[in-house]
């Protein structure tokens, strides 16, 4: 497979091929606020060049230097986090009108906006691709590059476990 990489407002893509692989990874090695923007990345067949993906859903990379102070990140269940059952990742900030973001590596979470203090994450049905640590982080819905420090880990070691 071909990955290819495009950001928005820029005419050059970055292109990755894998001959014997279905994930591609761009690294960013020194981050500056130049990368910050709107990606997207689809793929195409080697041998058949013709044929290739739709776009993938957008991610937005905000570049800032965090200036508000690190929420606060809970889990929130009514009966213990269980296989199959539900559990919400609560994230508690210091500023009202806010939009929060979690954090758990290699999962993509919609940001979600507050008009309060906090906002939940729900995960309807536990599986074990869901335990992991997962952080918090939020940033002023009028100026992205006004962000928080992200919170302290949160644990969700395997389903009937929470630490």
């Amino acid at each position: 497979m071909e990955f290819v990489l495009c950001k928005a407002g820029h005419p050059n893509p970055q292109v990755q091929t894998v001959p014997n692989g279905t994930v591609a990874e761009f690294p960013i090695a020194n981050v500056s606020r130049e990368d910050g923007g709107s990606y997207t990345c689809d793929y195409r067949s080697i041998t058949e060049p013709s044929r290739s993906s739709y776009p993938s859903d957008p991610i937005e990379i905000i570049v800032a230097e965090p200036s508000y102070p690190k929420p606060s990140i809970s889990l929130r269940s009514s009966r213990g986090v269980s296989l199959g059952g539900a559990v919400a990742v609560r994230c508690r900030g210091q500023r009202r009108g806010v939009r929060f973001v979690l954090n758990k590596e290699r999962r993509h979470f919609p940001p979600v906006d507050s008009d309060g203090f906090e906002a939940e994450f729900p995960i309807s049905i536990v599986s074990w691709e869901d335990g992991g640590s997962y952080s918090c982080s939020y940033h002023s819905r009028l100026e992205p590059s006004a962000v928080s420090y992200p919170s302290d880990p949160v644990e969700l070691v395997e389903p009937g476990v929470a630490i």
